[in-house]
Order: structure tokens, then sequence, then C-alpha cells
């Protein structure tokens, strides 16, 4: 992403290049800044580069004001349209104030003189909310002027004001990357993508009806697609369900264990780390507790995707046949023989 701002930074401070003169005749003034859409598949570069910048102001991430005008001699920016003090362009700020303005194209060197600020109104301020806002206007001017340079532009987040794909990187990692005390979770017994859904199911980064809901997407329902009872919420999907129930109460049978009154992923696993068992052994109840959530998931998502409907008995089998083939071919200090894990899986 900061890759791709970039072009902004490039396309302001360049503007002496062919592509800037052709992008800005395309897409105006504004440069296409002004447009709130999201990118397509037949979306030109630019246009690509407005819908990151876009979406980087819609989440709060990265305001479009971070690359802002600084003031030289007032000769390239427009007093009212541009934005060049505070976050938003003056006209935007003053709406009574650009009206009453003569040429709302002016510059601010047009505005500015050694003397103080020079207006050209349409008519007199005598009073009311523009005098007000006239007065605001002053106080926000008390400490501009113009010196005798170029107009440049700023990279507000920088030290320096000048964009960096570093820097511009960090900013955005810091306030997207997610941060936590929880430690990743890696089972080794577990394949991969099983390890990469736990860490998604612990973060609450599934799919889940509500989450999707939640993020503007128009599904039909919001119901738990597996019994219809409760809207989709983890802990309803993968404990509080009817089925996840009977699935759980299933497995904790066959391991001769009572069976806990948990709500969150993570304190399942919590409970795991506090089983007062062998190493080798806990790691057995673990890889079957992950392919537990690794089933209720497929499950969902076979009535979900595909409309078929699986008695709970076949999940359960699902999940001492798929963890038996983990235990038995990707680890190699228990050896496990089918007929004693079909019995107590911690049984060598």
């Amino acid at each position: 992403m900061a890759l791709i701002l970039k072009w902004r930074w490039r396309f302001v401070v360049s503007d002496h290049m062919l592509w800037v003169r052709v992008t800005k005749s395309l897409y105006g003034a504004q440069e296409g800044f002004n447009q709130v859409r999201k990118s397509k598949a037949g979306d030109s570069p630019w246009e690509r580069v407005i819908a990151a910048v876009n979406k980087l102001d819609l989440k709060g991430v990265l305001s479009k004001n971070t690359l802002r005008r600084q003031v030289g001699d007032g000769r390239s920016i427009s007093f009212w349209l541009d934005t060049w003090v505070g976050d938003q362009s003056l006209a935007s700020r003053f709406p009574r104030l650009a009206a009453l303005e003569r040429d709302i194209h002016c510059k601010v060197a047009d505005r500015w003189s050694l003397e103080g600020w020079r207006w050209q109104w349409v008519r007199d301020i005598n009073g009311g909310i523009s005098y007000a806002h006239l007065a605001e206007l002053m106080a926000i001017l008390r400490n501009v002027s113009c010196v005798d340079k170029r107009d440049g532009w700023v990279w507000d987040i920088a030290n320096d004001g000048s964009f960096s794909v570093a820097g511009t990187r960090y900013w955005i990692d810091e306030r997207v990357l997610l941060v936590s005390n929880l430690e990743t979770r890696w089972c080794v017994i577990a394949p991969r993508k099983v390890n990469i859904f736990i860490w998604r199911m612990l973060w609450k980064r599934l799919p889940t009806r509500v989450l999707l809901k939640a993020k503007g997407i128009d599904i039909p329902s919001v119901l738990c697609p597996v019994c219809g009872g409760e809207e989709e919420r983890f802990n309803h999907l993968f404990f509080t369900c009817e089925v996840a129930e009977k699935v759980w109460c299933l497995v904790f049978r066959w391991l001769h264990l009572d069976w806990i009154d948990v709500r969150e992923p993570r304190d399942m696993f919590q409970w795991v780390d506090g089983l007062r068992l062998p190493a080798n052994k806990k790691m057995l109840v673990e890889v079957i507790i992950c392919a537990t959530f690794w089933y209720i998931w497929r499950l969902r998502n076979d009535i979900v995707h595909e409309a078929r409907l699986i008695h709970k008995d076949s999940v359960f089998d699902s999940i001492r046949e798929c963890s038996f083939t983990w235990a038995s071919t990707r680890q190699k200090k228990v050896l496990v023989h089918w007929n004693n894990w079909l019995q107590i899986p911690m049984v060598e």
C-alpha cells in the first residue's frame, strides 16, 4: 500500500512530467481524489491509486489530507479550493465567505500583501454569521505569510515532511496489524492449513455471517446455517449450536474426559494447556481439539456452499479418522494404533 501511495507523492512533486499532465487532463483539478469508489478489474492504474487512498481514508488509517500544500510564494495554491491550512479547503470550511468571493479561483498570493490580507467581496460584510466566519478565518491566517520561495508539498506523518515508503508502511502497519499478548499457537501434528485456520479463529477473522454483516456485505440471513436458531457468532457456531454441543460431547466421551463449560476457542486451548498429562499425550488432545474445530467449520461450509446436510456422527467419525492420520504420520514420539485410537487415543 505504501508503494501505491508513493505514486500520489510523485504525482504532486513531478507536475512537469508528461504522465502527470495526461492524468490531470483525464481526472480534472482534484486528480480524481474527490471520488469515492472501489477499484474493479477494468480500472486504470491511476484509478487503483485513487481507490487505495480513499480506502485508507474511509477506514481512518491515513487521511487524504496527510498530503497537503506548504505555502511559499502562494502563486500556485488556490486560496479557497486547495487544502493548505487545516484539514479541509477554506471553501468547505467557510462556504458563506466563498460565496461572497469575487474570484473563487484566486491564489493565496492574490489575497496576501505585506500589510495583511486583502479581500474582494461582492458586497461588504458588516455583521451576522459571515462577519463571525471572517473573524474566525482571520484568526486561522494570523501566523500565515508568503515567502520568497516556491510553494511545496508536505507529507504530514513524516518528521521532515517528505514521503518515504518505509515510514508510510510503518504508519499503516501500526494501525492495521493486530497487536495482542496472545501467543500464536502452532500444533506441529496438525497440517499447516489447519494451524492457519486456528489462528484466524482465535483472532475472530473467520467469515461468520454476523461478521460479514458488520462489514457491510449484503447476506440473506445472519442466522446459524447449521441450526437456524441463533445468530452465527463464534461462540454459538463452535460451542452452543446444538450440533456443535453434540459433537463436543462425543469427542470428550471418546477422550474419557469430563466436558468443560467453555464459550470461547481461547478458553478451550487454555484448558488443554492446563491438563496434567505428559507432553506427548497433551499434544494428542490438542490435535483432536484442532480437528474438532476444523470439522465443525467444514460442516458449516458444506451447508452454506453446497447445501449438504451431514449427521453429527459423520462429523465425529471424520474427527477420529483425520486426527489419527495426523497423529500417526506427522509425529514419531508416540506409536499410535488404530484399534487403540478408536477406544481411547491417549493409550499408546
